[in-house]
């Protein structure tokens, strides 16, 4: 079952290139061009896997260079929050069927 942008990311490289190595708050360093990130940051462990949102797949460079920056910038708990509400939306509009996001102006 084809997600809802999985054909527009068929063309898309497994590994993304133009992902550096990403380094948070207290100094934990990973390489953000994985398709699954995991580390110790403190008392927290972090495991994001990305390939559970293939049906985003077309934006599985984007999604992670913004969580990048999460993970740069604010706690581990907050990045895993961002990740979980992610796939809870993708989840959602495969669901629903929805082939397309229109912005209304």
């Amino acid at each position: 079952m084809g997600g809802v942008l999985a054909d527009e990311g068929a063309f898309l490289p497994k590994v993304m290139s133009g992902l550096p190595r990403t380094q948070t708050k207290s100094g934990v360093s990973f390489d953000s061009s994985q398709d699954i990130w995991s580390y110790r940051d403190g008392v927290n462990n972090v495991s994001l896997d990305f390939n559970q949102l293939m049906s985003a797949r077309a934006l599985i460079e984007s999604i992670k260079k913004v969580l990048s920056w999460y993970a740069q910038h604010h706690s581990p708990a907050h990045l895993k929050n961002m990740f979980q509400r992610l796939k809870h939306f993708f989840r959602t509009i495969e669901q629903d069927h929805v082939s397309s996001i229109t912005a209304l102006c």
